[in-house]
């Protein structure tokens, strides 16, 4: 088997480094079957920017390089860069991928899979995130473009950006290590998914109707109620200006750590599992 684990194709998304910075320190490969390909950092100028954008200079304005697979060597800067990641180094190691982000800067998720085939969802269950979303994804991500190509890809989110949380990071190197015992890469015993763990299919965006400072009245993970206070947002001298409430039933699995908002900003997103079977790999 090959599995190839890659992170950091967003400059400001750290924790997967750490992850794999862990499994190449403790994989021991006289015990490994197959090929582990481990990439800590497939967007270099992003990293040295501390931007989630690919660029080789400072710039508000930059393509998202997680957009731009499988790429064309010798086309674009970006579209040359993709084409020898894909053709040279990630499509080329793989049977089976996991792509390690968090969220991006001024915002937080639990530990969170992105799924879109009954074979990476079972994936996904193995690394033992709290919620995978069956989700038809984006074009050009790194998971989307293997997985349409016949290598099943999970993408696993990791809490927040810019730092190194031991907490997640531990969690996904357990995660990762049960994943290539059920691949037979590794001796051991493979660990069931947990009880808790939340699949959905569908999701919606919290935001904010005006401008001003929100502050939570839920931890991220919350179940919710349709219509229940999830935050209130507050004017420059502290005075309320809305309740925001959930606008359906559901699970909290994504939220703003920044309290500054603008009109439509969003504070939270929900997941829930919709019974439309047109859903049932994601909405």
């Amino acid at each position: 088997p090959r599995l190839l684990l890659t992170a950091g194709i967003h400059g400001d998304e750290l924790n997967g480094i750490a992850v794999l910075h862990r499994l190449a320190a403790t994989v021991d490969p006289a015990k490994l079957a197959g090929t582990l390909t481990l990439v800590p950092g497939l967007n270099p100028p992003g990293l040295l920017q501390s931007t989630r954008q690919w660029t080789p200079d400072w710039s508000r304005s930059a393509p998202n390089l997680n957009r731009e697979l499988p790429g064309k060597e010798g086309g674009s800067a970006i579209a040359d860069f993709a084409g020898r990641l894909w053709s040279r180094l990630i499509r080329s190691n793989a049977d089976s991928a996991v792509d390690l982000h968090t969220q991006s800067r001024g915002t937080a998720y639990m530990m969170y899979a992105f799924a879109s085939t009954p074979r990476t969802r079972r994936m996904a269950e193995l690394v033992a995130p709290d919620i995978i979303k069956m989700d038809k994804g984006d074009k050009g991500t790194v998971e989307n473009t293997l997985t349409d190509d016949g290598v099943p890809a999970i993408t696993l989110e990791l809490g927040r950006p810019e730092m190194f949380d031991d907490t997640m990071i531990a969690r996904a190197e357990s995660g990762l290590t049960n994943l290539m015992r059920e691949l037979k890469m590794l001796p051991g015993k493979v660990t069931p998914p947990p009880a808790g763990l939340t699949v959905a299919n569908d999701i919606v965006a919290v935001r904010a109707r005006l401008p001003g400072w929100a502050r939570l009245l839920l931890p991220i993970g919350s179940a919710v109620k349709k219509d229940q206070p999830i935050a209130e947002v507050r004017d420059a001298f502290g005075r309320s200006l809305e309740t925001v409430v959930a606008p359906a039933d559901g699970r909290i699995n994504m939220i703003t750590t920044d309290p500054r908002v603008a009109a439509g900003d969003t504070i939270a997103r929900i997941v829930w599992w919709s019974p439309d079977p047109a859903c049932q790999n994601g909405c």
